[in-house]
């Protein structure tokens, strides 16, 4: 286990009190040039243990976007495989963090899964045949891509890159958009690590996610650990 230079005790108190509230919490989590998924652990107002589903540097700037009315900038403070201690520059409301409403009547961002901006090609099949597309965003149990020729309700096959094919349904359309359901939705670790490999690509490199070297270094390979390293 690895931890930021500073005083052990404080370190303790803050890892205690991170887990005064243990919780199963998909979240979101950004350094500069790369955006993912994580799942917390334990949550506190100071800050947070999660499992990033890969390796991040002690002292890393992040920002983690619990819900969609709380997002916080935070410091990597210590990590262990895949769990990393944050902590966060302002205390959070974790009653708002968990329900996602920050007292606002009416909100409706209360149990919508996080979803993440992301930019890859993609191909759709429909009754029409098979044409390529460009995803905007995802989350486990959908994504917003760009379409046309499609109708709420119509249920099509999407081939996603690094992932099995997907059987979807059309939720809605707009100028050239859609949003679609996965008829089954991804389990997150998956989805975690189909974001991570997908912006590997993007940057023109070839570093595995973290759960993938664990398997190969299983199989004799040897690799080590995936690492999100500061830009």
């Amino acid at each position: 286990m690895q931890f930021a230079g500073e005083d052990p005790e404080r370190l303790t108190e803050l890892r205690n009190d991170e887990r005064q509230r243990t919780v199963y919490r998909p979240a979101l989590i950004e350094t500069e040039g790369f955006a993912g998924f994580c799942m917390v652990r334990n949550l506190s107002k100071q800050g947070m243990k999660a499992d990033a589903y890969a390796e991040f540097a002690i002292g890393q700037r992040v920002v983690v976007e619990l819900s969609q009315v709380t997002r916080v900038d935070g410091e990597i403070i210590w990590s262990d495989g895949s769990d990393v201690g944050v902590r966060f520059d302002n205390e959070v409301d974790v009653v708002a963090a968990l329900t996602g409403s920050e007292g606002i009547p009416g909100n409706t961002a209360r149990g919508r899964p996080p979803r993440l901006s992301i930019n890859c090609a993609a191909s759709i099949v429909t009754a029409q045949g098979e044409f390529s597309t460009q995803v905007s965003d995802v989350s486990q149990r959908g994504l917003k891509l760009t379409v046309s020729g499609v109708r709420g309700g119509d249920e099509l096959t999407i081939r996603l890159p690094h992932h099995s094919v997907k059987k979807a349904i059309v939720r809605w359309t707009q100028d050239g958009t859609a949003g679609l359901n996965f008829v089954a939705p991804m389990k997150y670790s998956e989805l975690a690590e189909w974001a991570i490999r997908v912006q590997n690509d993007q940057k023109g490199g070839h570093p595995q996610s973290l759960e993938h070297e664990k398997h190969e270094r299983h199989a004799g390979a040897g690799r080590g650990r995936r690492t999100i390293a500061p830009a």
